[in-house]
């Protein structure tokens, strides 16, 4: 990915929190880093604020009128930044094993990328190429570990963007709010912003690097005293 291309990222913040999402801030700290580095502009979409139809299955973006969706919504602006992006971030929290509802509307509205299926490979290839483009999927989750709880998700974003994209998962989620954590959260922050600097030099983050900054904030000790005292001061509130 070359630096002088200054492609747009586009951050697509699937929370239901939306401004208030955890997993939003870990995901604009890489963002900050890639910018710092490229330069490049920033669009963001909050999927829980626009406007989303659900996919009807018609398939007419794929017969009658290839690449063009019939329905007319929010999902017009979603494909253009998609065509120009060069970096595309993909923020949600884990639920339910998968992602948000409202963001697997957004995804599936995304079949006009792809070409009709003409009995070839399974695998959907799409309309216009990927090569210049990478994708991240940033997301939390509020248990202890992030290990096979990710792995329906991360086959199904693997199959989505032909594994084409870095997968960061960040176990103890709702320790990004907890004041006590400041500390060790700015750490993290500044872990992500600098992977956000190696992906704009290297055109993706190493994998070993993704899988550490996936580790828990902090030890199971200390998460589960954490969450003890929340719960006796909710239970005595």
């Amino acid at each position: 990915m070359s630096l002088n291309e200054k492609k747009p990222v586009l951050l697509i913040n699937g929370s239901p929190r939306k401004e208030q999402s955890n997993t939003l801030v870990l995901s604009r700290a890489l963002v900050a880093g890639y910018e710092a580095q490229t330069g490049a502009p920033v669009d963001e979409l909050t999927v829980y604020e626009m406007n989303i139809a659900p996919c009807r299955g018609c398939l007419t973006c794929w017969i009658q009128t290839p690449g063009k969706c019939v329905i007319r919504d929010d999902m017009d602006r979603a494909h253009a930044l998609m065509r120009e992006a060069g970096l595309v971030v993909v923020s949600f929290p884990l639920y339910f094993f998968g992602m948000p509802s409202q963001l697997k509307a957004f995804l599936d509205r995304m079949v006009p990328v792809m070409r009709f299926y003409d009995g070839g490979p399974t695998v959907l290839r799409p309309h216009y190429s990927f090569d210049d483009k990478h994708f991240v999927v940033v997301s939390t989750c509020g248990f202890r570990e992030s290990g096979e709880i990710y792995d329906p998700l991360r086959s199904h974003i693997r199959t989505l963007f032909e594994g084409r994209a870095d997968f960061i998962a960040v176990p103890e989620g709702e320790m990004i709010q907890e004041p006590t954590m400041r500390d060790i959260l700015n750490k993290r922050l500044e872990e992500l912003r600098e992977a956000g600097r190696v992906l704009a030099l290297e055109g993706r983050i190493p994998a070993e690097e993704a899988e550490r900054l996936s580790r828990p904030l902090i030890n199971t000790r200390a998460f589960e005293r954490i969450l003890k005292a929340k719960s006796n001061a909710i239970e005595h509130t």
